[in-house]
C-alpha cells in the first residue's frame, strides 16, 4: 500500500509528525518536493528533533528514506542535519538521495578525491546540480570530485570577525547580523578580555549595555575625542549596519550625518530632516546641487 501525504495549506500543518507516525509501519518514506525553507519538528522519547531537508522516518532504522529528485538541496544544511543526528547517536544509513548518487558518495567518502572516469558520470550531475560534490579542475570534468563538506563558524571565530570590522561591538550594533545569540558573544569576549586581548569598557556614548573593543579600536578613539570637530558631512546607507539612527534599513535610503548627529535622510527622492539641515547636506545626499534642503528633489 502506498500512502501519499500532501499539504493543502500554507504554514505549519503537522506534515512532519504524521509522517513520523507512519514511518513506524513503513518500509519507504520519500520526500517528492521542497527544500529546506521549511522545517518538521518531531518530539520522540529521544528528545526533540527538527528536520529541513531529511524525512522525519529517518529515526527508524528500519525505514529507508529517499530525497527525491524534486527536492531543492542546500549540502550545507543536508550534511549539518546528517552531523547532528550521528552527534546524537542516530546513523542515518537509511538515508538515499538516489541510488547512483548514493553510490557515488559512499565512493569519495570512502576513497576520497576521486577522477570522473572512476564514478557514474550522471550521479556525478546529479550531486553538482544538488551542490554536494565539486571539482577542483579549471574547467568540466578536468579534475578530480569531492564531496563539500558543512563549515560554520564557531562563536569565538564570529567574535573576533565583528571585532576587526567595527572596533568596537555592543548588542544593538550586532542587532543586524546574522550571527550567534548576544549571551554567547559575550560570553566569548569577557574570556577575551579575561585574557587581556581586547578591551571591555564604555566607549562609545549612547550606548547601553557591555561594549568590547579592540586595543588599536581604542587608541583610535582617543585620537578622535583629542580632535576637534571638522564639520564634515558624511553619508552612509540606511542598510550599513552602523544605521543606528531608526530609519528603516533599505538599500537605496542614505543618511546624513555631520560630527556624529544625524541630520537627514534621503529616501528615493524626498529628503526628510532629522535636525537642522541645509543645502550642502542635501547635496551630499543626493550627489548634485539640488534647489531644496527638505521634501521632494526630482530626478
Amino acid at each position: 500500500m502506498v500512502i501519499i501525504l500532501v499539504g493543502g495549506q500554507w504554514g505549519d500543518e503537522g506534515k512532519g509528525k504524521v509522517i513520523d507516525y507512519l514511518a513506524a509501519k513503513a518500509d519507504m518514506v520519500i520526500r517528492s518536493q521542497g527544500g529546506n525553507n521549511a522545517g518538521h519538528t518531531v518530539i520522540t522519547e529521544h528528545g526533540e528533533f527538527k528536520f529541513q531537508l531529511i524525512p522525519s522516518g529517518i529515526l527508524y532504522p528500519h525505514c529507508t528514506c529517499i530525497i527525491g529528485n524534486g527536492v531543492v538541496v542546500d549540502p550545507i544544511v543536508l550534511l549539518k542535519e546528517i552531523s547532528q543526528l550521528r552527534e546524537r547517536g542516530i546513523d542515518p544509513q537509511n538515508l538515499i538521495v538516489s541510488e547512483r548518487a548514493q553510490r557515488v558518495l559512499d565512493i569519495l567518502r570512502t576513497k576520497g578525491p576521486s577522477f570522473a572516469r572512476d564514478l557514474d558520470k550522471d550521479a556525478l550531475d546529479e550531486l553538482a546540480r544538488a551542490t554536494l560534490v565539486t571539482c577542483d579542475g579549471f574547467l568540466g570534468r578536468g579534475g578530480r570530485w569531492s564531496i563539500i563538506e558543512p563549515h560554520e563558524a564557531t562563536v569565538e571565530q564570529q567574535a573576533w570577525t565583528l571585532l576587526r570590522r567595527y572596533g568596537v561591538v555592543t548588542r544593538r550594533l550586532l542587532g543586524r547580523e546574522h550571527v550567534a545569540p548576544w549571551r554567547e558573544l559575550a560570553r566569548v569576549y569577557r574570556t577575551l578580555e579575561a585574557r587581556g586581548e581586547i578591551r571591555g569598557g564604555r566607549f562609545v556614548t549612547g550606548m547601553s549595555g557591555e561594549q568590547f573593543a579592540l586595543p588599536d579600536a581604542v587608541e583610535r578613539l582617543r585620537e578622535i575625542r583629542r580632535t576637534p570637530p571638522d564639520g564634515r558631512v558624511i553619508v552612509i546607507s540606511a542598510a550599513d549596519p552602523l544605521n543606528l539612527a531608526g530609519v528603516r534599513a533599505h538599500p537605496s535610503t542614505r543618511i546624513a550625518y555631520r560630527d556624529g548627529i544625524a541630520l537627514s535622510v534621503m529616501e528615493g527622492d524626498y529628503l526628510r530632516p532629522l535636525a537642522e539641515t541645509s543645502l550642502e547636506v542635501a547635496a551630499a545626499l543626493a550627489g548634485r546641487r539640488v534647489p531644496v534642503a527638505a521634501g521632494f528633489v526630482g530626478r
